[in-house]
């Protein structure tokens, strides 16, 4: 075998193995992408649900609301109207980000649960919420007559 076919036997080898290094690197690469978007998906809803608290400790007559003035102070029902649509994004968000993630599940059915009462077309349209956030909420709230 001569010298010429030698060196073309090196670079053949040569190119695979950079070949398969190229490969591992991409996996490794793509592997770290992924830990990346976890962790800042963890980020985003240790966010919402941090901003939803600071409502919630500004705005405490929102967090267990009066029947009564529910009814009667049309500023304060807006206010809670929307503060209940806060609490179900943030819920939605959280089944959205992390699917299957029990810790965010059990948050969400606790959330749903504190205001089963006001799962209710009279309160907040469920429509605009997607159906799996609607599925929990009739679990949790049979009377909440989810109607779209």
């Amino acid at each position: 075998m001569s010298t010429l076919e030698k060196l073309g036997q090196l670079g053949s080898f040569v190119s695979g193995l950079v070949a398969v290094l190229a490969l591992v690197a991409a996996v490794i690469g793509f592997t770290y992408a992924e830990g990346q978007i976890a962790v800042a998906r963890q980020a985003d809803l240790n966010g919402a649900f941090r901003e939803l608290r600071r409502i919630e400790l500004e705005h405490p007559e929102l967090v267990e609301p009066d029947l009564e003035k529910l009814q009667a102070d049309r500023k304060y029902r807006h206010q809670f109207e929307a503060y209940l649509s806060v609490v179900l994004s943030s819920d939605e968000e959280a089944l959205a980000q992390a699917p299957g993630d029990k810790g965010w599940e059990k948050t969400v059915d606790d959330a749903l649960d504190a205001y089963k009462a006001y799962l209710t077309p009279d309160y907040i349209s469920l429509c605009q919420f997607s159906d799996e956030l609607r599925k929990r909420i009739v679990k949790v709230a049979p009377n909440s007559k989810v109607i779209c």
